[in-house]
């Protein structure tokens, strides 16, 4: 059975690459991709941080980490991800109409 971190890995993983190649070739709402891709590496960047900054034991055996980048990459992955979906559906039903 597969986890549900890895689902959203991936989910947030794809979202990422389509973001991103909108971002840079699509004509339609070029700022809302720019937006959701800014938002998803800003992510990616919040994770990277919290692995390059470690985690550190004390004298006592008290584990200190940096949570917070985590909690702010998840947030950030989130609405990235949410403004990627809005975006291609409005995106989409433009192309529809027109």
């Amino acid at each position: 059975m597969v986890e549900l971190p890895v689902v959203l890995l991936a989910l947030v993983t794809a979202t990422l690459i389509i973001a991103t190649r909108n971002a840079v070739k699509s004509s339609h709402d070029r700022w809302a991709w720019r937006v959701s891709a800014a938002l998803l590496w800003a992510g990616l960047l919040s994770f990277i941080v919290h692995v390059a900054l470690g985690s550190t034991l004390d004298e006592n055996g008290v584990l200190h980490e940096q949570f917070t980048f985590v909690l702010v990459g998840w947030v950030l992955f989130l609405a990235g991800t949410l403004g990627a979906v809005v975006t291609g559906l409005r995106s989409r039903r433009r192309t529809r109409h027109a």
